[in-house]
Formats: C-alpha cells, structure tokens, sequence
C-alpha cells in the first residue's frame, strides 16, 4: 500500500488539524506530551516568531499513520547561523519521539519526510531532530534510514533524564544515601526554625495560576535564572507561553504543581506536566537566600515519598541538563539519554557547513590542545 505525504502549512496550522493530530497521537503508544496541541498551539502564538510551520503527515488509505510538527526559519548550530528545519516548539520541548502506530510506520514517515526535504523542501541547510531517547525508536530508525542512503548524520548527547518508578521504589523500602538522609533532616530542621513548614505536591485549579505564576515568576527572576537570563516565565521572554500553557492545562488536570512555604511564604517550587500516571518535570527554583538550606531538595524528596498520593506511578526529569545532575539523580534510577541528530542538506551551504564543523573545528581544537599542552611547564 503507497504512502503518501500530506504537508500542510500556516501559522495556524496546529490549530487547524488539532482534533486528527490528537487522534493520531492517541493511537500511537510512543507520542510525547510535548507533540500535542496544547503545547504546540500556544507555542505558535507565542514563539514561534516568522518561521514557517508545518505539520507533515504520512497516509496511507487516507489515513493518517504517523507525522512530525515542523518549523522552518534562522537557527544556530553552535556558532554558525543557517535555516534549519526543526521540530515546532523549540527550544522549549523535551523528549520527542514520532508518533505512529508501530514501527513499520514510523519508517515509512521518516522516510516521506526524507524525499519531501530534499524533492521539494529547498530552503533548508540543516534538518535537526532533537531531545531524541538513546533507547527510543525514533532515533534508531532515523539512524538506520540515514545510514541505508548514505546520508552523514551528526548526533550528540543534549540531556541526561533521570526517571525514577515510585511503586517500584517503594516496594524496595524506598532507599537513599545516608548523606542524601542527612541533608533532608539538617533543610528540614533549619526551615522549621523559621516557621511552620508546608509542602504539597497537586493539580492547581484555574483559579490559582495567576497567583501562583506571579509567586514562582517572583522567585525565579531573583535566582541565578533570572540573573543569567535562563528563566522562562519572564513576560518580556517566554512568559506569556508558559502563562497561556498553564491556562490550557489545568482545566484538564495535566498541570502539576509542587510547593514548599513558610508561614505561607513560597520558598521554592518545582512543577511540569500530568500525562497519564507520569510526572514530567520541567522546572523548579527556590529563593536563593536559602541556597544554604536545601529548599529544592527537600521539596523534591517530598515529590517522590508523596508522589503516589497524588496519582503519580513516576517520576521523569524530562527537562533534565547533562550537569549538574537533575536532583531526581540521587534517587538511582534509570536514566534516558536525549540526543541531537542533524542532517545536512546537500548543497553548497550545507556541504560547507558540514565540513567546517565536523573537520575544520575538531583539526583547530586538536591544534589549539596541542600547543596549550606544550606551553605547560615541564612537570606539571
């Protein structure tokens, strides 16, 4: 039976095919929250800026077995600039797989999406598909159709995403380091020095968020976030999407929160995403005056001995950074590794950025190692 593509394209686009794309995303057993309309459709309002959007469907017998969210427009690969084709929702998603029924399927779109990026998608130098699972099938199909055509794909590692199975934990007495024990009992003992202590870890209701988005913005613009320019629900940044995600998803009960106050005065938080029985952490801060006090990983610890309670069976540092270490870490866990891949197109451009990367930049660096060892003092 012949596949075929169906490219649709618009700044609406999501909106538009919102109610197949989630049929699509509910027949396929690997999909990722971060693929679904409630985050796409807020980030093409609100992010997506003058790229070009396109959801590309795969059919077969008129229907739709498998796709990718796509956006078109300026990007970086470490210093260099160029049109990269991207997965819609940079860079704020995590964890992306391509959805469709079984793997056959996610094959024969991946490879629609190969002849349609070459045959008639010219503008591109650098297609990239990232926050792909080390294990997932994505990424090994993607790899193997590559490598089949003779096609060079660069890849690296982005994220480092402990994962932690609470039921499992649990069953196993719920184990830590006795220096992970120590530092909850010293956090726990000095904030209760300072008054009456309270986590909780729930589903906020629509008519909390804007109070709670004003409390955990307050306390990320005075972290090392909102020093460095990393925070994400700053108005003049990110805010209005996160504040708009947050609007979708509550209603639902797909946003969850985690919070640690003194006499009522939040301290810290921690929240991310309800999809089914999983947590997905997306990001946490505390008031930096309390860096000595272990604020975040008390609340943290709370998450996992309380998490069931709150009908979560686990634990995923979806967000997750290569270092330092997701605090979920200390809990040894599995760990799921997101890597990077990028296709280069096979152009001018494309073939010349491809080899100033991956020839001219690592003979510099072996170079540049060569002579700072040699200027060593001898002994050292």
């Amino acid at each position: 039976m012949t596949v075929t593509l169906q490219v649709f394209e618009g700044k609406d686009v999501f909106e538009q095919h919102a109610d197949s794309w989630q049929a699509l995303l509910d027949r396929s057993p690997e999909f990722t929250f971060f693929q679904s309309p409630d985050w796409l459709i807020p980030w093409a309002k609100h992010e997506a800026g003058d790229r070009r959007l396109f959801l590309v469907v795969a059919e077969r017998d008129g229907r739709w077995i498998g796709g990718l969210p796509l956006a078109l427009g300026p990007g970086n690969l470490g210093r260099w600039k160029m049109r990269k084709l991207e997965f819609a929702g940079a860079p704020w998603f995590n964890h992306i797989e391509i959805p469709a029924a079984d793997d056959q399927d996610r094959r024969d779109t991946l490879q629609a999406l190969l002849d349609w990026s070459r045959k008639q998608m010219r503008s591109w130098t650098a297609l990239e598909l990232s926050e792909l699972a080390h294990d997932g099938p994505t990424r090994r199909i993607w790899k193997d159709l590559c490598a089949s055509q003779g096609n060079f794909l660069f890849e690296q590692q982005v994220a480092s995403s402990p994962t932690l199975d609470l039921e499992a934990f649990h069953q196993a007495g719920g184990k830590f380091s006795k220096n992970l024990r120590s530092q909850l009992n010293r956090s726990r003992r000095r904030l209760e020095e300072e008054g009456a202590l309270e986590m909780r870890l729930f589903l906020p209701q629509s008519s909390e968020l804007d109070r709670l988005f004003e409390e955990c913005l307050e306390i990320e613009q005075g972290s090392w976030k909102g020093e460095q320019g990393t925070g994400i629900m700053d108005p003049q940044g990110a805010g209005a999407f996160f504040r708009e995600l947050w609007q979708r998803l509550a209603p639902k009960q797909q946003l969850a929160m985690a919070t640690l106050r003194v006499d009522g005065r939040l301290l810290a938080y921690h929240w991310g995403f309800k999809e089914e029985n999983r947590f997905h952490s997306y990001t946490l801060a505390h008031r930096p005056e309390y860096n000595q006090k272990g604020p975040g990983t008390l609340l943290q610890h709370h998450m996992v001995m309380e998490g069931q309670e709150a009908g979560f069976r686990f634990m995923d540092a979806s967000r997750g950074a290569i270092a330092p270490p997701h605090l979920l870490y200390r809990y040894k866990g599995p760990v799921r590794e997101h890597f990077q891949t990028v296709l280069y197109r096979s152009s001018p451009k494309g073939s010349g950025l491809r080899f100033l990367r991956h020839s001219v930049l690592p003979k510099v660096r072996e170079v540049k190692a060569k002579i700072k060892k040699n200027e060593e003092p001898a002994g050292r």
